[in-house]
């Protein structure tokens, strides 16, 4: 596929090589169901109880009918009220991921430092870049600042964000970000992963950013992208 026709699918919004990107395992369903995503349960539980109402009302029980009705509506505000109040480590990992994005792309120093651990490496295409964590915030202040850095970020999105627990203490997760540079205003997409310790009570940390995918890049090609 040529460079020019993967650009023409990157700017319409499409991903050629998403294909080839491996993704992380998905959440234990329970957990995803009673925390993360209730709609399905709480759709059910309407539903069963709408036609449990009906049918005890066709059999002249209209009170064991709305008994049945309340008591599937007080199950279906369970659930939202589980997954309002309850943050599980999945969403915590996810939403620091979306601010590594976010910090980065405005080269907001201060903020991404501290989310960086000791040993923090990059990969681009399974390939070590030779950064570290004191050359990656500088990389990005060099590079990404904006109205100066060469790869400065007028627009970012997060789109497909998926997270996945490795043990008490490791985590990864997987993004498509969308970016739109200053220097030519074309919108592109890219697939990351992210490697995350908890070291006891502290704070997640990033230990391992990875380039999985670029659009218009090659898999395999040598981005020009090198820890100083």
């Amino acid at each position: 596929m040529s460079q020019a026709f993967c650009a023409l699918l990157a700017q319409a919004g499409a991903n050629p090589d998403a294909g080839s990107v491996p993704q992380l395992p998905s959440a234990p369903w329970i957990e995803a169901a009673l925390f993360e995503s209730p709609w399905t349960g709480m759709g059910v539980l309407v539903v069963v109880g709408a036609l449990m109402f009906w049918w005890f009302n066709r059999m002249q029980q209209g009170r064991v009918g709305a008994i049945v009705l309340v008591g599937t509506f007080a199950g279906a505000l369970g659930l939202f009220l589980t997954a309002r109040f309850v943050t599980t480590e999945r969403e915590r990992l996810m939403a620091l991921t979306e601010a590594l994005v976010d910090v980065t792309a405005r080269a907001d120093l201060d903020a991404l430092a501290p989310m960086l651990a000791p040993d923090v490496r990059v990969l681009l295409f399974g390939r070590e870049r030779g950064f570290t964590a004191q050359s990656i915030p500088r990389w990005v202040d060099e590079n990404m600042r904006p109205g100066t850095g060469r790869y400065a970020v007028k627009e970012h999105s997060v789109g497909q964000l998926s997270a996945s627990l490795d043990g008490p203490n490791a985590a990864q997760t997987q993004v498509r970000v969308r970016v739109t540079p200053e220097f030519i205003g074309i919108t592109t997409g890219s697939w990351w992963r992210v490697h995350w310790r908890k070291d006891g009570d502290g704070p997640w940390l990033v230990t391992q950013i990875e380039g999985l995918q670029i659009d218009v890049v090659p898999q395999g090609a040598d981005v020009n992208a090198q820890g100083p």
